[in-house]
């Protein structure tokens, strides 16, 4: 719930030329929609605050992850404008609830007493992810993965934190 998606955002930002020409897409057009990840970002973080506060984290933690992987999906398979809104804007989510999330999620697992304590463990984990991903990443293109390899790739890890907030959920629900 950590690992993948500084992983999966850090690596969607570091290689965007790459992605920006798989797509057919000028990086000058690419960059127009970083509008659509920004606003979304922010009632991304708004959102996650009104659902934690109303259901929990643990409860809404899968949303987040969600958003991530359907903006993974419009991404690979979605073309034109309206498939860079959609990917974009669902990425903006994502990036807005998890991190939001995230915070809460370990004090509801945890407790506040020692949540600096976990927090500072956590958060090597996140920077060692976010710098792994431009590395791997960028093998992978180098190596001739293209498009589909590399998304493949992130779907594929992506759907991980949805299984286990769905689980995390489910465990708690009883």
């Amino acid at each position: 719930l950590i690992a993948v998606p500084s992983f999966t955002i850090t690596g969607i930002l570091f290689h965007q030329i790459f992605l920006a020409d798989a797509k057919l897409v000028t990086l000058f057009n690419w960059s127009k929609y970083y509008v659509f990840y920004a606003l979304t970002a922010i009632i991304g973080a708004f959102l996650s605050g009104f659902l934690i506060d109303w259901v929990s984290a643990r409860k809404s933690s899968f949303i987040g992850h969600s958003a991530l992987l359907i903006g993974l999906i419009c991404l690979w398979l979605g073309q034109g404008s309206l498939a860079l809104i959609l990917f974009f804007s669902f990425f903006g989510i994502a990036s807005g609830m998890i991190t939001s999330n995230t915070n809460a999620l370990l004090a509801e697992k945890y407790g506040t007493k020692w949540l600096g304590e976990i927090r500072a463990a956590t958060q090597p984990v996140t920077v060692a992810s976010s710098a792994i991903s431009p590395i791997l990443l960028g093998v992978m293109i180098d190596k001739g993965f293209g498009l589909t390899g590399v998304m493949l790739g992130l779907i594929i890890i992506s759907t991980y934190p949805v299984i286990a907030a769905i689980v995390n959920f489910n465990s708690f629900a009883r």
